[in-house]
């Protein structure tokens, strides 16, 4: 998953890179990631779908942690992996179809997942003052790889996916496609997302883009703004930024199971 920031725009980038159907799931995971945290969210009392997501998302955030250097940062997006994720199981059968099942926290009524996803959706992509947000779903698969309707129909009617045949046997021609797909979602913004070596042995190649543009609650005075040194983990000078300041109170907390602090 990538994490790829223009000044105050944020885009989350995730995608997978199917490269055998017959073998265990061979994924790409690019990161860094931003973490992101979904209220709760239901219209059953059966299924919440933002405490799946968030359950899902504290489990990811801490197996990854474990599987971090520790002088490295970490941030991490859990929708758009979710997400993916889900619309995979769609197509998933047996023990593939469990596993993602218990991970994800899915119910096993598909008709009840596929309605509180789909009204989510809605609400995530609902346009707010001060705030827009915009969400990219894609499937990419080979012109011999060949899905289901049914999956292609879900996908589409519940998850707002888009389905696009492209020919990774011409990995420059596919990378084409894919990083015209990537550009116009983010506004032209980023115009090269992979490249062809990241889809040459591909089958399905699956993109989520999630863009997030929003106020502060508490605005900064431009004025304020400064050039200023910028330091890595291990506390040697790397450049030199703008850096934005602002003096007042805000809630402070500790985690010392992270070694973290947070300010809100």
């Amino acid at each position: 998953q990538n994490v790829i920031r223009r000044g105050s725009l944020l885009y989350l980038i995730t995608h997978y890179c199917i490269t055998s159907v017959r073998s265990a799931m061979k994924s790409t995971i690019y990161s860094m990631v931003l973490i992101s945290a979904l209220g709760k969210y239901s219209n059953s009392q059966s299924f919440d779908v933002g405490e799946s997501l968030n359950s899902f998302g504290l489990s990811l955030l801490g197996e990854t942690i474990k599987q971090t250097d520790s002088s490295l940062n970490v941030a991490l997006s859990t929708y758009t992996v979710w997400a993916l994720m889900t619309v995979i199981s769609e197509g998933s059968r047996e023990n593939t179809a469990r596993q993602l099942k218990t991970t994800l926290g899915l119910p096993s009524d598909k008709n009840l997942l596929r309605n509180n996803f789909k009204n989510m959706t809605e609400i995530i992509r609902a346009k707010s003052d001060g705030v827009d947000l915009e969400l990219n779903t894609a499937i990419f698969t080979n012109g011999d790889f060949d899905l289901k309707t049914g999956f292609k129909n879900i996908s589409k009617q519940y998850y707002n996916v888009s389905v696009n045949p492209v020919n990774f046997r011409k990995p420059i021609n596919a990378a084409e496609v894919i990083n015209k797909y990537v550009a116009r979602a983010t506004g032209n913004r980023i115009s090269t997302f992979i490249e062809p070596a990241d889809v040459k042995y591909a089958q399905v190649f699956l993109a989520s883009i999630l863009y997030f543009k929003g106020r502060w609650n508490k605005p900064f005075n431009k004025n304020a703004t400064n050039l200023d040194s910028f330091y890595d983990e291990k506390n040697n000078k790397i450049g030199e930024v703008e850096m934005m300041y602002q003096m007042g109170s805000f809630p402070y907390s500790r985690m010392e199971n992270l070694n973290s602090n947070v300010v809100e």
